[in-house]
C-alpha cells in the first residue's frame, strides 16, 4: 500500500513540474503578442523566467485545486476539461477552413467534413457522461470566464493582432 500511495504522490509531479514550466511561457507569449497583459512580458534578467507569469501560473493552480475535496474529484473535472478543449479542435479546424483558407497549414485532414463533426459528438458525449457533479464545475467556470471576457475584451488590441496571431 506504501508503493502505490508512493507512487500516487510522485507520478504527476513530471507532469505538474512541466506544466509549471510551459504555462508561464504560453503566458509569456500571449503577452508578447499583445493578447493578454503586457506586465507578463517582464523577464527576470538574472535566471531569463517571466516571473509575473511563473507567479500567475503558481496562483491558478492553487486556486484549481483549492475547491476540491479528493484527489479524483478534481482529476474528473480536470479530465473532462482537457476532453472538452478537444472537442473545440474540430469546430475551430472547421471555422478557420471556412473563414481563412488562405492561412497556411501544415497539414491536411482528408475526410474531415465526416470526421470533425464525429470527433465533435463523441467528446461531448465524453464529457456529458463524466456526470452532473463535473459538468457543474466546467459550466461554472466557463461562465466566470465568459464574464472576464467580456469586462476585459476593450484592453486587448485584438485590432493590431492579425487572424494567424490568435
Amino acid at each position: 500500500a506504501l508503493l502505490v500511495v508512493s507512487d500516487a504522490i510522485i507520478s504527476p509531479s513530471g507532469c505538474g513540474n512541466i506544466y509549471m514550466a510551459a504555462t508561464p511561457r504560453v503566458i509569456y507569449a500571449w503577452s508578447n503578442s499583445n493578447t493578454f497583459f503586457r506586465i507578463f512580458t517582464r523577464v527576470d534578467p538574472k535566471s531569463g523566467i517571466p516571473r509575473y507569469a511563473l507567479w500567475l501560473t503558481f496562483a491558478l493552480s492553487v486556486f484549481w485545486t483549492m475547491p476540491f475535496p479528493s484527489w479524483d474529484k478534481l482529476i474528473s473535472v480536470v479530465s473532462a476539461a482537457l476532453v472538452l478543449s478537444y472537442a473545440l479542435a474540430p469546430v475551430t479546424v472547421g471555422a478557420l477552413r471556412r473563414n481563412a483558407p488562405e492561412l497556411e497549414r501544415p497539414f491536411y485532414v482528408k475526410g474531415f467534413t465526416v470526421l470533425g463533426p464525429l470527433a465533435f459528438v463523441i467528446a461531448s458525449f465524453i464529457v456529458y457522461w463524466s456526470g452532473w457533479n463535473v459538468i457543474s464545475w466546467l459550466l461554472g467556470a466557463q461562465i466566470v470566464l465568459f464574464a472576464l471576457y467580456v469586462i476585459f475584451k476593450r484592453y486587448v488590441p485584438t485590432q493590431e493582432v492579425s487572424l494567424a496571431q490568435q
